[in-house]
């Protein structure tokens, strides 16, 4: 598994001491309001333990990343790259930062960036895909300045906090990536 060192983020694989880091956030409403069942509350030591064990096992259709501060190493939050198909040359991205001290700072971007170029020069893939709740502003608005586009609506698609919610499917392609990289 690689490092991946930007200027404000290092990504790097999960590490058994990351659990303290994982279970600070997975309690908290705001930090869990847009994200699936996978961190559904009440979350359980039991699920951190759970959820490190499958990051940590690897496994050809994933990557796992923990974003952390770049000097202590000190866990920020998770990225990944899912559903990995080295056939059709795609992958699912998913994003959580934790705590609200890192959000708004371009953190996440820079993340999304180090991995994009991961994925596209090193692993060849053409394609990055994501979904995102549709009144997750923040997030619709760092994937889209990452280059992503929106591609569809999934109408009452996920039931969270006592209420169907939208979701928007996202993508961007390998071309288009290496096109906004040439203009940065």
């Amino acid at each position: 598994m690689p490092i991946l060192r930007g200027k404000n983020v290092l990504l790097r694989p999960y590490r058994r001491s990351d659990l303290p880091g994982i279970l600070s956030w997975t309690n908290d409403t705001e930090a869990t309001r847009y994200l699936t069942e996978i961190f559904d509350q009440p979350y359980t030591e039991k699920n951190g333990e759970d959820f490190l064990n499958y990051a940590l096992s690897g496994g050809s259709d994933r990557m796992m990343f923990v974003m952390a501060d770049p000097v202590t190493e000190e866990y920020w939050g998770q990225i990944s790259l899912e559903r990995i198909s080295r056939r059709d040359g795609t992958a699912e991205v998913g994003v959580v930062l934790a705590k609200e001290e890192h959000r708004g700072k371009g953190i996440g971007r820079e993340a999304l960036s180090l991995l994009l170029r991961y994925a596209f020069d090193t692993l060849g893939l053409r394609r990055v895909e994501l979904t995102v709740f549709a009144e997750n502003s923040r997030a619709r608005l760092c994937y889209l300045k990452a280059g992503f586009t929106e591609e569809g609506v999934a109408r009452q698609k996920t039931w969270k906090n006592g209420k169907f919610h939208d979701i928007v499917s996202m993508a961007v392609l390998r071309d288009e990536w290496a096109k906004r990289e040439e203009q940065a």
